[in-house]
């Protein structure tokens, strides 16, 4: 059993897991009809956890419905501990590749290979884990330099706080699902960001139905977010749980420059799918 960083709420808070062989074993993620990577978490997730525990040991059988409203932070924690039990490696590694900004040219991208345990990087103090303390603090309060502006409605003023909440797997489902929402990067944020305010100070619960949550293909985000400064407000508070990988650090192999450290996830579930990697080919350069 191990702890999750925030966990699930129900009639108590659940924030420990404790895991299984993933039923159906790699096969029953492919068995997803929309073949976004939000459904395969959620499956991967109620495919794997056993039973989630309150810190007092009341316990909870999950169902599949439960596990979308995990957050998606949580992935990364199950998905350490299932990665140790499906490789048998207490401190499992896979391929993470970093790019050189600095010695790439064009046609000629250079990569550097890290193979890394995360576990060691934690136990050395180079990625922290963050955990919550309580349920609630999955929330935050953002205060906007100039203000979301509405005119010529029932609800009319400039509104200049508005909270969020931690991205859930049937959110960022429904944003994979949605045409036009991934269209280009900015669309994304915009829509990450529709999906996690829960609350705008000034709004009636019926206004965040009316105005953000009813309309997917509309974004609220976009259509009112109109100043940098308030997008620089959005962008730079965030809520840090989970991997902080602020101090890993990683030197390009070619020229020795630092190219970052932050923790890549894209081979992250490579032991359940094993296959070469298209990017050791430009590694080799």
């Amino acid at each position: 059993m191990f702890r999750l960083y925030v966990g699930l709420k129900k009639d108590k808070w659940y924030n420990y897991a404790e895991i299984q062989e993933l039923k159906g074993g790699n096969l029953a993620l492919l068995k997803n009809y929309d073949h976004s990577s939000g459904s395969m978490m959620k499956k991967f997730l109620s495919g794997c956890i056993l039973s989630l525990h309150t810190e007092g040991g009341d316990s909870y059988t999950m169902t599949e419905k439960d596990a979308g409203d995990l957050k998606v932070v949580d992935v990364w924690k199950v998905g350490m501990e299932v990665m140790k039990q499906f490789t048998n490696q207490g401190k499992p590694v896979f391929d993470e590749f970093f790019y050189c900004s600095v010695c790439s040219s064009l046609k000629n991208e250079r990569y550097t290979l890290v193979q890394e345990s995360w576990s060691d990087l934690i136990e050395q103090g180079f990625v922290d884990e963050i955990f919550l303390d309580g349920f609630e603090d999955c929330r935050w309060w953002t205060g906007l330099p100039k203000g979301i502006e509405i005119e010529g409605t029932l609800l009319n003023g400039n509104f200049n706080r508005i909270q969020q909440e931690l991205l859930s797997i049937d959110q960022l489902i429904s944003i994979q699902n949605t045409p036009g929402r991934l269209d280009t990067d900015a669309d994304y944020v915009y829509s990450v960001w529709d999906e996690q305010i829960c609350d705008v100070e000034g709004f009636s619960d019926r206004d965040i139905v009316t105005y953000i949550k009813r309309d997917k293909k509309q974004s609220f985000s976009e259509k009112y977010f109109l100043h940098q400064a308030d997008i620089d407000a959005m962008q730079e508070l965030k809520l840090n749980i989970g991997l902080n990988d602020d101090y890993r650090s990683v030197k390009c192999r070619y020229c020795n420059n630092e190219i970052g450290g932050r923790l890549d996830f894209t081979n992250f579930f490579g032991f359940l799918f094993p296959s070469k990697n298209t990017l050791k080919d430009r590694a080799s350069i």
